[in-house]
């Protein structure tokens, strides 16, 4: 296969890049198509956006890590300029069915489908979900398991040194949130209006590191990490920090879990990296979890109170030593895909390859939003045009200035922002680091099966 060419959007997480940097190396090192890898938000410098540059390539497909029809219009936009097919990546283990009319489209299900070409799920329950709830056809997705486990289960097997006693994983983005800007992420993700999980989240997080602060206290001579969830504030845990209490919000989170003994949090699907890791963890037993919010794997958690948790901490030698057991592996595949798959990783590979082998490809329709998203940005690089001018005439800092100003300082200086550069800066980083084995087996055979819900992809003999 020669002369293609993928593009994958990422958003701000930044454990999404190490993922996409194992699919990048692989795809590159063992065939011709070129991999990459880009913030899938318009980017605004001095003089001009990011969006008409990038309309210049053309893509055989563009994988998006989220897909919504009514948000996601510079989106498709792009796509139908670079003549390319929608694969959506769905790299959450789960969702609350409050979201579904968000993460699947359900009031646009007749778009969602003729614009995403595409599936590829890491699990049986998610390839189930799209199929019955979204009415996606089977043959359009493909079931890969997943990657993240793969690289954190080979992580784990290196000597790495446990200098992380207990692990606190953070799930509280939500209570950072304004009344007011509670409000518009209710209108934006369709969520009904008597939906208030922002007072639950800020109970929770109260609870939460009042546990870690009483659990340090009484063992100083413990190392306590939180780790903050991407979307929260700093400032709250702030207070929090003491000698044995380290506050972590940057990296990746795979890093600290193979360090750690024995992680904690709430409802936070992080864990699941705990399991694969083979790292011992508890689900605190902060607040009652509404029915709306409930979801079928929360039976599957190995619930705890306070009182455990401040046992745990202070008697950690028989917990530490524990294992899982393949029952508890086998449990939760369903949901968040086979954790001990040692192909996942070339399974995603396969199956980008797959996809751009169909030859019946259809190319995105010309819409509306197509043209309204051109014009937009032909307004917007005149304005950024417009206030450098103001600027340097005038020495008068324009709102349109600061914005591009900002922009630019956070794309030249700030490591966690993904701009084109520190995304290749990071990628350079990832390939001196890597101590997990990539490559294609030499005598590599595979086959792709359509099953009830989905496609699979079996290799070396596989069942």
């Amino acid at each position: 296969m020669k002369n293609k060419k993928i593009l994958s959007y990422i958003d701000v997480i930044n454990r999404d890049l190490n993922f996409n940097f194992v699919i990048k190396y692989l795809i590159e090192q063992n065939s011709n198509i070129n991999f990459d890898v880009k913030h899938q938000d318009i980017q605004n410098s001095f003089y001009k956006s990011s969006y008409f540059d990038e309309i210049q390539n053309n893509y055989d497909l563009l994988l998006t890590p989220s897909y919504n029809v009514r948000r996601m219009e510079s989106t498709y936009s792009r796509a139908w300029h670079f003549k390319t097919n929608i694969v959506h990546t769905h790299s959450e283990p789960l969702s609350e069915s409050v979201l579904f009319e968000e993460k699947l489209n359900l009031s646009n299900l007749s778009q969602y489908n003729e614009e995403v070409q595409y599936h590829i799920v890491w699990s049986d329950y998610f390839a189930e979900l799209l199929v019955k709830v979204a009415k996606v056809s089977t043959e359009k997705i493909y079931k890969v398991n997943n990657i993240r486990y793969e690289i954190i289960d080979k992580m784990s097997r290196k000597n790495i040194i446990k200098d992380i006693d207990y692990l606190f994983i953070s799930d509280f983005s939500i209570a950072d949130f304004t009344e007011e800007q509670f409000m518009v992420h209710k209108k934006t993700y369709n969520i009904p209006d008597w939906v208030d999980y922002r007072s639950l989240a800020i109970e929770a997080r109260n609870k939460f590191v009042n546990i870690i602060d009483k659990a340090a206290s009484e063992n100083k001579d413990k190392k306590f990490v939180i780790r903050m969830h991407p979307g929260e504030k700093i400032d709250f845990y702030k207070k929090y920090e003491k000698e044995n209490i380290e506050i972590n919000f940057v990296g990746d989170i795979s890093d600290l879990i193979i360090r750690s003994k024995i992680a904690f949090g709430y409802t936070s699907t992080t864990l699941f990296e705990c399991i694969a890791a083979n790292v011992m963890m508890y689900n605190i037993k902060l607040v009652e979890v509404p029915k709306f919010l409930d979801q079928e794997v929360y039976n599957y958690y190995n619930w705890i109170d306070e009182s455990k948790v401040l046992k745990i901490c202070k008697n950690p030698e028989k917990y530490i030593s524990k294992k899982y057991s393949d029952e508890i592996y086998n449990k939760y595949e369903y949901f968040v895909g086979k954790m001990r798959d040692n192909y996942a990783y070339l399974k995603y590979c396969l199956a980008l390859e797959d996809i751009l082998k169909n030859p019946n490809k259809k190319f995105l329709p010309f819409k509306f939003k197509v043209l309204k998203q051109d014009f937009l940005h032909i307004l917007k690089d005149i304005s950024l045009k417009l206030s450098c001018m103001i600027f340097d005439y005038m020495k008068l800092k324009t709102p349109i200035y600061k914005l591009a100003k900002n922009n630019k300082l956070a794309e030249l200086k700030e490591d966690d922002y993904l701009s084109v550069e520190n995304i290749q800066n990071k990628y350079f980083r990832f390939l001196n680091d890597m101590n997990i084995n990539l490559g294609y087996d030499e005598k590599l055979d595979y086959k792709v099966i359509q099953k009830k819900y989905c496609k699979e992809i079996y290799i070396n003999g596989e069942k």
